[in-house]
């Protein structure tokens, strides 16, 4: 095997990783949805979402990814979060 396809090997194997931990995530969103429905707590919740931001870019920064990058993807998995929000985990 030459060094690409190690290489390309090790981003297959972190790609899985990404994706297991992203179902997980999703998993806890449903139940977060589950609990707002049924508790009366509306979706969204600006406070949180921009103390979550803060959290992700000190993490990033810390890491060295860029920011925009970082938002972008985080806005994507929140808005993601949401619908399965709304849809109170269904």
């Amino acid at each position: 095997m030459d060094k690409l396809e190690e290489y390309r090997l090790q981003i297959d194997n972190l790609d899985k990783i990404i994706l297991e931990t992203l179902a997980m995530r999703m998993s806890v969103a449903k139940k977060i949805g589950e609990y707002k429905s049924a508790n009366g707590i509306d979706v969204a919740q600006p406070e949180r979402y921009e103390k979550m931001m803060q959290q992700r870019f000190d993490i990033s920064d810390k890491l060295g990814l860029d920011k925009d990058f970082v938002s972008g993807l985080w806005n994507l998995i929140h808005e993601e979060s949401k619908s399965l929000q709304r849809h109170n985990g269904k």
